[in-house]
């Protein structure tokens, strides 16, 4: 088959290189909106100056590194600490008290690119002294961006940022605290204590299992990717994957698909912050 460009490829062409690489290596790309992928391939493309798929195709079928190098263009992996504040304290002033009532709290960041979002969550139950009875689980697809938030440093240049939601988020004034200099401060690193309560691991959400148990999940800004047969697919196993009066939220950008409110109602929709629904 002859591949055009990523701009000018036929489902056809996306479809034949969708199977190729499942084939290959066993990532399943079939579920992700088409125009997210065909962006993803064009970035590639211009990181290693092809200028035809066939190119890029011939690459990632030799070299078992290059698919996870497509993975890392594929998601965007936009996050920060304490993004969209209002929501942190949401979840410290609405949420937490229901968590503390049942005396534990496990919470999954689906998708959690370099791990700032669940950093945040780890100071968020630190600071209203739960942090010990909870569980916090953190996947994403790209093991680089799982090595860096394993890692738990960022640079340097992010860290006004951090100070600022922050502030936003809490009165406490203590964002000094969780996060030391390297030696020659370029990155800053979090706070050993908070990376010890988190548990990384590298999970696929179109094609692997999905962990169980869970009080509240994040996904956020994740299921902008995916077309709307991998949307529901994902809400029910959310669903299959939470506890009874469980809690899921999604990205500001996302958008419930109206038959995930047969699994799903609003709890806060300013928030995208949704509540199980026991299905009948």
């Amino acid at each position: 088959m002859k591949f055009s460009t990523p701009a000018t490829a036929s489902d056809e062409e996306l479809a034949a290189f969708i199977s190729a690489v499942k084939q290959r290596f066993g990532m399943d790309f079939s579920g992700y909106e088409a125009k997210s992928l065909k962006r993803g391939l064009s970035r590639l493309m211009l990181r290693y100056d092809y200028t035809l798929l066939t190119q890029l195709w011939g690459h990632i079928l030799k070299d078992r590194q290059m698919i996870q190098h497509y993975v890392d263009e594929l998601m965007v992996n936009l996050t920060a600490f304490f993004r969209n504040p209002e929501l942190w304290r949401g979840l410290r002033d609405e949420l937490l008290p229901e968590f503390k009532s049942r005396r534990s709290m496990k919470v999954w960041h689906a998708g959690c690119s370099s791990g700032e979002e669940a950093y945040s969550m780890a100071i968020l139950l630190k600071e209203s002294y739960f942090l010990q009875q909870a569980e916090i689980w953190a996947s994403d697809l790209s093991q680089k961006m799982l090595d860096r938030a394993k890692k738990g440093c960022y640079y340097s240049n992010s860290q006004g940022r951090f100070f600022k939601n922050y502030e936003e988020f809490s009165p406490r004034n203590r964002a000094k605290a969780y996060v030391t200099l390297t030696e020659d401060q370029k990155d800053f690193c979090m706070h050993p204590n908070l990376k010890k309560k988190i548990n990384f691991f590298q999970h696929n959400l179109v094609q692997d299992d999905y962990p169980q148990d869970f009080d509240l999940i994040l996904c956020r800004n994740v299921m902008i990717y995916f077309d709307e047969r991998l949307k529901m697919n994902s809400l029910k196993r959310f669903h299959q994957s939470l506890k009874p009066n469980g809690y899921l939220i999604i990205g500001y950008y996302d958008v419930l698909p109206k038959a995930g409110q047969d699994y799903f109602e609003p709890y806060c929709l300013s928030r995208r912050i949704y509540k199980k629904k026991e299905l009948l």
